[in-house]
């Protein structure tokens, strides 16, 4: 009969040989099989209780002591004792490694994620920059832009307020008339009522400040702002504008006169010298040393054969300042006879300055001219005016520049004492 102590060495028995703990002894080496149940099972236990002294030492049993086996209970709890621990240094030992392992396994992503997070910073970082550069090199040119807009609004409102005055002043002084030419010469028939000069030239000066201050954007945006001499490079350009009947000039030219004797030649010397037909100089000036002002007449023919006319008012504004001479100047044009009612303004930049070459003495001029015409009524009756009109003007404009031109290479030191005295 078994007894449980038997079958519980039985089963520790099948566990130690599961495990690889030691080599199970085969059935032979127990010997031969006997009918005595009491003598099997002692033999049974003394065979386990062998295989367990065998691999008491692979349990780490402290020095000193040895494991006696003993019958009955107290060599089973012994044993079970010694199972349990075995289990339990197992699952220690699984457990330290396994956290071992989640240890190394998070340190080493650690330093991944630490490696990412530096690259992405300097990556940040780098694109922070160039944004930021960016948006400044942006927003300095939207508060550039925004100063320009409010620049020209405001230019826009003078010649708007400007246009209006003399809109009024037309409807109320001017009269068409038509000339009536007779042989070897002609009468010619001027408007009823001519326009106030006080009220003209006093909006032609308040016009000028702001043309002033536009001088040093018109002449970058030209191409004209750079002050070294061009001798051998002159510019000298005209532009039609066919559709809207303008044209402009720019012009840069070095003259071999000091910059001095060229700034009195230039001032002290009449403007348009050669139109001198009904000219009158207007006086009541606030600034006299600064300001010029004047008006002339112009008769010409028509392909028509009828006479006609232009009255022209021009007001000149001088700014010298540390070797730089500034001239803006207003040119308004006004029909009279068959050309009544239809107008022009011109508006001009000049700027002077000395050759910076030691090597030889000049003056650097720099010149531009922007003439644009101006209707009052109804003008589509009278395309065939508009379009002589327009020519005129251009032709004008060009004879005005060859005569400053040649006036002042023909001047010499001699006339400009006379001048100046």
């Amino acid at each position: 009969m078994t007894t449980p102590e038997t079958s519980f060495l039985v089963e520790i028995d099948q566990f130690l040989a599961s495990c690889d703990v030691l080599t199970p002894i085969s059935a032979s080496d127990g010997g031969d099989n006997d009918n005595n149940t009491n003598t099997s099972s002692k033999r049974t236990n003394l065979q386990t209780s062998g295989r367990l002294v065998r691999i008491a030492p692979r349990l780490g049993r402290p020095r000193g002591k040895t494991l006696t086996i003993q019958d009955g209970d107290d060599a089973v709890i012994d044993m079970t004792r010694e199972l349990e621990k075995v289990k339990d240094r197992n699952k220690r030992r699984h457990y330290r490694e396994q956290r071992h392992n989640e240890r190394a396994s998070l340190q080493r992503e650690i330093e991944q994620l630490t490696g990412k997070l530096k690259r992405s910073q300097r990556h940040d970082s780098l694109f922070t920059s160039v944004w930021k550069t960016l948006s400044e090199h942006q927003l300095a040119a939207r508060m550039a832009a925004e100063d320009e807009q409010r620049r020209l609004r405001k230019a826009i409102d003078i010649q708007s307020a400007l246009l209006q005055e003399f809109h009024e002043l037309m409807n109320q002084r001017v009269t068409n008339s038509y000339n009536t030419p007779s042989a070897g010469s002609y009468n010619n028939k001027r408007v009823c009522g001519e326009l106030d000069d006080d009220a003209i030239f006093s909006a032609c000066l308040d016009e000028l400040n702001g043309v002033y201050a536009e001088t040093d954007a018109i002449l970058r945006m030209r191409g004209l702002d750079a002050t070294a001499a061009n001798w051998d490079d002159p510019k000298d350009t005209w532009t039609r504008d066919l559709d809207r009947g303008c044209f402009e000039y720019e012009g840069k030219i070095t003259q071999p006169f000091a910059y001095r004797d060229y700034c009195q030649i230039r001032w002290h010397a009449p403007p348009l010298p050669h139109r001198q037909e009904c000219r009158q100089h207007y006086q009541l000036l606030n600034d006299s040393r600064n300001t010029m002002a004047s008006k002339f007449r112009i008769t010409t023919r028509l392909s028509s054969g009828e006479y006609a006319s232009v009255m022209q008012r021009m007001v000149i504004l001088r700014h010298e300042k540390e070797e730089r001479l500034a001239l803006v100047w207003l040119l308004f044009t006004e029909g009279e006879g068959s050309l009544s009612g239809i107008h022009a303004q011109e508006t001009g930049w000049t700027v002077a300055t000395p050759t910076t070459s030691e090597d030889k003495t000049g003056t650097v001029m720099t010149t531009c001219v922007k003439n644009v015409p101006m209707y009052l009524g109804d003008i589509a009756a009278r395309k065939l005016e508009v379009k002589e009109f327009e020519d005129k003007l251009f032709n004008w404009g060009s004879e005005n520049h060859i005569e400053v031109i040649n006036g002042l290479k023909s001047l010499t030191l001699t006339k400009i004492d006379k001048l100046v005295k």
